[in-house]
């Protein structure tokens, strides 16, 4: 990803969040419609904002299409909907506005937190622009899925500290997920189910 895409890309987010495009789920819904999906993400750490484009996968790699959808990680997670047919990627993960979490990082337990102080440091991670898969799915519709949880952290260099940058590692944990949903959107908890979700290599996205 060049400087000026990184540059319109988080121009686009946060136009995108202030007017709340987010795809908010009401605290208060028992469950999708017929034609669509809930989805939930576990995200480390707090307040990271998370760039989901739809998009579709030809040839073994996601391209990505002008439907952007952006979350903020609350209580450890992101809940959205996917309607019938579509597929999804995670795009981009930026951290400016992170509360870290102590144990992260590769450079003692504040790694993450010097990171945020470093002007230079760059706070977004865009899986595209890595060189890296980016986390892809789709759902049948009157479905809760939780697909997996992503967690931010540094990823050493491979010559020396300077070549440091961001990346993420990926878990599962479903009873952590139900936790959330019983806490925040409690009538959800108990349609939780596993999802399925796949490491696509990047098509066109930013």
């Amino acid at each position: 990803m060049t400087k000026a895409l990184r540059t319109a890309l988080l121009a686009i987010v946060a136009l995108a969040f202030a007017g709340c495009a987010d795809d908010k789920i009401d605290v208060n819904a028992a469950g999708p419609g017929k034609a669509d999906s809930y989805f939930v993400i576990g995200i480390s750490p707090e307040q990271t904002r998370v760039v989901i484009f739809d998009g579709r996968i030809s040839h073994g790699a996601f391209y990505q299409n002008d439907r952007l959808h952006v979350y903020l990680s609350k209580d450890g997670f992101i809940i959205g909907h996917i309607s019938e047919g579509d597929t999804s990627g995670v795009t981009l993960l930026d951290i400016k506005h992170a509360m870290p979490d102590r144990n992260m990082g590769t450079h003692g337990d504040s790694g993450l937190a010097h990171w945020l102080l470093d002007p230079r440091a760059p706070t977004d991670f865009s899986p595209c622009a890595n060189g890296a898969p980016t986390l892809t799915f789709s759902a049948p519709p009157g479905h809760v899925y939780y697909l997996s949880s992503l967690a931010l952290r540094i990823e050493p260099g491979s010559h020396t500290p300077f070549d440091d940058h961001l990346g993420f590692h990926i878990t599962k944990d479903l009873e952590a997920a139900r936790a959330f949903l019983k806490a925040d959107y409690p009538q959800l908890a108990d349609k939780l189910e596993q999802g399925h979700f796949d490491m696509t290599p990047a098509g066109k996205c930013f």
